[in-house]
């Protein structure tokens, strides 16, 4: 059977093996040659290229730190015509102290195009440091906080339709943080899906009250930012280092309430933690009365500081696929 006789949902998955993901596709030849196989495999492939709107901006080590190389597919997007496919927006930014200048050039190329951005639904940020010899240098990390939060304000502003974000903040320092802090604050009420998993904490008061889908990372030496999420969208929950005594803050609660139902969870994973500023203001022995009900709950997985008032209070539906409880040694339940 010749190649081009084949039905699309055979040559479907045959390309997808092939380009498994968008990075795959990034460079401009390789897009070009693929979209030429014929106008089969064109009108099969043109969405998943230019699904995934790319902007990696980074030094070049052979460059001196006044040049700075942005990677993107914005400009081969609209060149075509193709910019009402983009459903992701893909920020990578590698940075030197002394020059933050990667994500604000990386912003600048998508000002042109703000008018053809409103599909795009998903933003994914990677923010790393190149150079490590330069954590202490304070004046650049006071520049970047200031920066950071325009830079959120313009992506806000050029994407307005963001119902999803993955975020990966890989520094040892917060400078970051004002940039997550405001992009967080001005999607909170909107968002669907977060994935948070950096080394600082969520801006203070956070309500995410249209929230399914909840992966992120705390830290439980800072617990005036916990975030508070609603309990009747929530599906998939995934939390690392929840002090043991605000699972039913978590849900809005200032105090253990007598019941509560979580009608949608499907999934529970997370990892506890000791928290003595939170868990003191328990009384996990009537904690253990309230009764939390999760009538389509599948998965449950709790690790660390589980306390056996909190297991007993958890009413489970008859079928389950997994459940799966680790508490650390020595630990009282």
């Amino acid at each position: 059977m010749p190649f081009s006789a084949l039905p699309d949902d055979i040559l479907l998955p045959i390309l997808s093996d092939a380009f498994p993901t968008a990075a795959d596709l990034t460079d401009w030849k390789r897009q070009l040659a693929v979209l030429s196989i014929s106008q089969q495999v064109r009108q099969l492939m043109l969405p998943k290229i230019y699904c995934d709107v790319f902007i990696m901006s980074y030094f070049e080590d052979s460059l001196s730190n006044d040049n700075t190389v942005v990677k993107t597919n914005i400009k081969l997007a609209a060149a075509t015509g193709n910019f009402h496919f983009a459903r992701v927006l893909n920020i990578k930014a590698i940075y030197q102290l002394r020059q933050l200048v990667a994500l604000e050039s990386a912003i600048n190329a998508l000002t042109p195009h703000s008018g053809h951005l409103d599909h795009i639904t998903e933003l994914e940020v990677v923010l790393t440091y190149g150079n490590d010899c330069d954590y202490n240098a304070k004046n650049s990390i006071v520049l970047a906080e200031d920066s950071m939060v325009c830079n959120a304000e313009r992506i806000v502003e050029l994407v307005p339709n963001i119902t999803s974000i993955f975020y990966y903040g890989f520094t040892r320092n917060h400078s970051t943080a004002p940039f997550y802090s405001t992009l967080i604050s001005s999607r909170a009420g909107q968002l669907s899906r977060l994935t948070h998993h950096a080394p600082f904490d969520f801006p203070p008061f956070i309500v995410f009250s249209q929230i399914t889908h909840l992966d992120i990372q705390l830290d439980v030496n800072n617990t005036d930012n916990l975030p508070r999420i609603c309990p009747d969208t929530i599906q998939y929950l995934r939390i690392i280092n929840l002090p043991t005594g605000y699972t039913w803050g978590l849900f809005g609660y200032n105090d253990v309430p007598g019941a509560m139902t979580l009608p949608r969870i499907t999934e529970i994973d997370i990892q506890y933690s000791e928290c003595p500023a939170i868990d003191n203001q328990v009384d996990f022995e009537a904690a253990g009365q309230c009764k939390i009900h999760t009538p389509r709950l599948h998965t449950l997985e709790l690790y660390g500081r589980v306390r056996l008032p909190l297991l007993r209070s958890i009413v489970l539906p008859k079928l389950m696929e997994s459940i799966n409880i680790e508490t650390y040694a020595g630990v009282i339940l």
